[in-house]
């Protein structure tokens, strides 16, 4: 770290809060902070080392050697959970005692986990022991720029108590407590810092990164370094032996942040030596709002936010949200989150779906029963209708298909048979096409095919036909 020993600024001497409390209040609860150079250092890890190999990852900041001299490597999630503790220590004014009240649930909650099972609380102490383990050394320049070989770590102690350990506190370093009093701090925006991390870690990695960089202009940053100048394929743990793959892995988070942050600009471009590859970003001075928080509509993130304190859904709960929109409107689903107390918010709206689904299903199979019983209805009545037809001495074609009259239809005058009941009709004889003929008449008559809508069979355009003796 490049930090200088900040000068304290503790609430008993001053009688007020430190400046960085001040910064930090009004931001409101969805802000984290961390001291701007652990975001910049390459401690916090995407895979860890394996076997023997680490605690000999070359680590280098601003030119100078950083090395880890005990501990397990730090991971991602390691840095979600510290970022948590030493917010909570700023917002509270900067104790002397640099205590923390902290609980494994708390910890289970800064990693994105919501269920706060067995296997969650195991995960979160596994991130507090690797914090309080880890130890570092590390050339640093002090207040009067001498420079000064550091052996310091992150956490002096934590413990935790009762069932479940749901009580219990963290203890900072004496050098992070003064490094954070300072004020050399980042500002991260917890719901977007989560959301990109859900779509892609690196990603998450690299934003956490880009954030603590001064950014009024473009900048460019080589992928690949040597020496005292590591490149972000370091950063970022992409150690491969084909530089155009990792050229494309750095893009793809590029794209994420991108999408779930519309503040920045990212670009990848090719250098002038082969193998070469830069990072172009820029950023605007828009702060991250609600709005940045993933790609579902405003107020079902809000909701979502709401019912499960604070954190944002997975790229999968994301998925199946998504769908769900596809077929509720957002308000809809927005309700439903916050409707009940406990349990789990997205099963009750899926419950609630599979409810209407099953709704819809069973009206239509009774609009397609309906629909069976009309068609028979109908095929019942034509055969009926035939029959009449034939009483009254009417032939019918063996091609004519013979439908049921319209009731509301005026009634026919012709005389065959003297019917009143709407049987034949007043434009024809009943049928459609040639070739009826009636046994009791010898008259000519002009028959009119009618409509789709209102015929009686379903036969070719006619014209004028004959009815002869």
């Amino acid at each position: 770290m490049r930090a200088v020993e900040a000068e304290r600024q503790w609430p008993e001497a001053s009688g007020h809060p430190p400046a960085v409390t001040k910064a930090l209040r009004p931001k409101g609860r969805d802000t984290r902070l961390l001291e701007r150079d652990l975001c910049r250092a390459p401690i916090w890890h995407i895979t860890p080392p394996k076997g023997e190999d680490e605690l000999t990852v070359p680590l280098v900041l601003y030119g100078r050697p950083l090395r880890q001299l005990s501990g397990r490597a730090l991971m991602v999630a390691d840095q979600r959970v510290f970022a948590d503790v030493v917010t909570r220590w700023v917002r509270d004014g900067c104790p002397a005692d640099r205590r923390v009240p902290y609980s494994l649930a708390d910890a289970t909650r800064a990693l994105g986990r919501t269920a706060g099972g067995g296997r969650d609380r195991q995960l979160a102490r596994a991130a507090v022991v690797r914090l309080r383990g880890a130890t570092y050394e590390s050339v640093l320049r002090q207040a009067d720029g001498a420079e000064a070989i550091w052996v310091w770590g992150l956490v002096d102690e934590a413990r935790f108590l009762g069932p479940g350990q749901r009580h219990g506190h963290v203890v900072l370093s004496q050098v992070i407590a003064d490094l954070m009093a300072g004020g050399a701090v980042t500002y991260l925006h917890a719901p977007t810092w989560d959301a990109i991390t859900y779509q892609d870690t690196i990603a998450g990695r690299l934003w956490t990164y880009l954030e603590a960089e001064t950014l009024r202009e473009p900048r460019r940053y080589p992928l690949f370094g040597g020496g005292a100048s590591p490149g972000l394929a370091d950063l970022l743990d992409l150690r491969w032996a084909r530089r155009w793959r990792v050229a494309q892995r750095v893009g793809a988070a590029a794209r994420v942040i991108e999408q779930v942050d519309p503040r920045y600009t990212l670009a990848l471009t090719q250098g002038r030596d082969q193998g070469s590859w830069h990072l172009v970003a820029g950023r605007s001075g828009r702060a991250c709002s609600a709005a940045d928080s993933g790609p579902l509509p405003t107020e079902v993130m809000r909701a979502w936010r709401r019912a499960h304190e604070g954190r944002l859904p997975a790229p999968g709960q994301v998925r199946v949200v998504a769908e769900l929109l596809t077929r509720w409107q957002p308000d809809e689903v927005a309700a439903m989150l916050l409707a009940g107390v406990g349990g789990d918010p997205l099963a009750r709206v899926m419950a609630a779906d599979r409810s209407r689904s099953e709704e819809r299903l069973a009206l239509a199979e009774c609009a397609e029963r309906q629909r069976e019983a009309d068609r028979e209805l109908e095929a019942a009545g034509a055969t009926d209708y035939a029959a009449r037809l034939r009483a009254a001495g009417v032939t019918l074609p063996r091609w004519a298909t013979v439908r049921p009259p319209v009731p509301q239809s005026p009634v026919s005058e012709t005389g065959l048979g003297g019917t009143q009941d709407g049987a034949l009709r007043d434009w024809g004889t009943g049928l459609c096409g040639t070739g009826a003929r009636s046994k009791s008449g010898g008259t000519v008559v002009s028959t009119v095919v009618p409509t789709v809508g209102d015929s009686l069979c379903e036969a070719p355009s006619g014209s004028d036909q004959e009815v002869g003796a």
